[in-house]
């Protein structure tokens, strides 16, 4: 039951160089440029002119406070943990629209979710215009929140990118996985519980296994990016899992499917190869597949 795409395509430069992976709007709380010190908005925390450090910074901001980080490398040891909804903010490069704040540690984003009477900027976090790295473990772990993340980049060296349980978490123009100029992260994304993951021209690169769904977890990815990935999807059976595909690129991957592994519903819709050949991560035409979890475990290696 595996399936395999059986040619390797040549490297890709870096994510700015790709249009179509840019964030679908750049509008929000005002622009974020190098050039922009986060003097367009009030209610904000800046590091380092109010606060030394991101720790810092961190600690001291109230609920739905905004955090701007400066251009430049923050770094800390061990792990970050927010407990309240804030908006972490860093700044871009104009020019390519590439992060300029490069953060060097791990992140645990826990704070309480919203209910669904009150969703309002106030209880969803958000992250945009910063570039996460994480030596190994999680270099951002996320535990029944609610987060959108624009512009955002998760690496990780050896050990899981982005892992979500519970909650609610949207990527547009984001890129996960490991640096191109190191070792292959183990998981891009793993998605378990109830988490339900939103990715939207968003790119997974550099891992050994791509996104990874337990539980019933959901993924809906749309206009992203699948590159330089061993193996780019799989499931823990048994699972309630869904998983919906659409208008995404695959290439220099090895193996679609970890075994025969696969969530209890699937959708593909237009997914594509490097040179524009259609991709089908099951069967041979486009649509909704459901899957029993005895009939998979039974022909599991």
């Amino acid at each position: 039951l595996r399936s395999r795409i059986g040619v390797r395509f040549a490297d890709m430069e870096d994510l700015p160089a790709s249009p179509s992976l840019q964030p679908s709007s750049q509008e929000g709380h005002g622009e974020r440029t190098s050039s922009d010190p986060s003097a367009w908005m009030p209610n904000v925390l800046r590091v380092p002119q109010d606060c030394a450090t991101v720790e810092e910074a961190i600690k001291r901001a109230k609920h739905g406070q905004t955090v701007h980080i400066s251009a430049g490398e923050h770094s800390w040891n061990g792990r970050i943990d927010v407990d309240k909804v804030m908006h972490i903010e860093g700044e871009r490069d104009p020019l390519n629209n590439a992060p300029l704040t490069v953060l060097i540690g791990r992140w645990k984003l826990c704070a309480p979710p919203p209910t669904k009477w009150d969703m309002n900027p106030n209880v969803t976090g958000t992250m945009r215009d910063i570039q996460c790295e994480a030596d190994g473990g999680y270099c951002c772990q996320i535990t029944g929140v609610h987060w959108e993340m624009t512009n955002a980049r998760f690496t990780c060296k050896g050990g899981t990118a982005v892992f979500v349980r519970d909650g609610t978490v949207a990527f547009d123009g984001c890129w996960l996985g490991g640096s191109k100029d190191t070792r292959m992260c183990n998981n891009g994304l793993v998605v378990c519980n109830e988490a339900r993951v939103y990715l939207n021209k968003t790119a997974m690169r550099n891992c050994k296994a791509g996104i990874y769904l337990r539980e019933s977890g959901v993924l809906i990815m749309v206009e992203s990016e699948l590159h330089r990935v061993a193996i780019a999807f799989g499931c823990m059976l048994p699972n309630n899992c869904e998983m919906e595909v659409a208008k995404t690129r695959m290439h220099d991957v090895e193996e679609v499917w970890s075994e025969n592994s696969r969530p209890e519903k699937l959708l593909q819709q237009g997914n594509y190869d490097v040179y524009g050949t259609p991709i089908h991560l099951h069967g041979d035409a486009d649509g909704s597949h459901t899957f029993q979890t005895q009939d998979l475990m039974s022909t599991a290696h």
